[in-house]
């Protein structure tokens, strides 16, 4: 088992997922693929600090944030672990609108404007004569 730290915008903080071997996936799905909840124990079932970091930040957010907030968690789960629900893997994976909550995100934005962004943020940093500090993880 591998424990990934991956920080998730909707929630601003990391968030942090357990990647399973095939073996241990295969013996969750068939413990677990007659239950209504499948979706919330996938959660509870990958995401290591999901009681901590994860519900101290839902608490502080709408119920339309925290909602969302899940779905990007969820996707997490399933992006690294694709044997847990290889029908929405599908669906992330290969569509351009994987959610339906997404509808809503970055409709105010166009690319232009985001490229436009993305290259003053780039030449910025390159500027910058502040030595950047990269924080280690273990």
């Amino acid at each position: 088992m591998n424990i990934y730290q991956i920080f998730i915008p909707e929630l601003g903080t990391n968030v942090k997922f357990k990647v399973l071997p095939v073996k241990d996936l295969e013996d969750f799905v068939k413990k677990n693929k007659a239950a209504k909840d499948l979706r919330k124990r996938i959660l509870q079932f990958i995401v290591y600090n999901l009681t901590t970091d994860v519900a101290a930040a839902l608490a502080s957010m709408s119920r339309d944030a925290a909602e969302r907030a899940l779905e990007a968690v969820y996707a997490g789960c399933i992006m690294l672990n694709p044997g847990l629900d290889i029908d929405y893997w599908l669906n992330i994976a290969y569509s351009t609108n994987p959610a339906k909550f997404s509808d809503g995100i970055g409709k105010d934005y166009n690319i232009d404007q985001i490229k436009k962004f993305l290259r003053q943020a780039e030449n910025k940093s390159k500027n910058s004569s502040a030595p950047s500090k990269i924080k280690k993880l273990n």
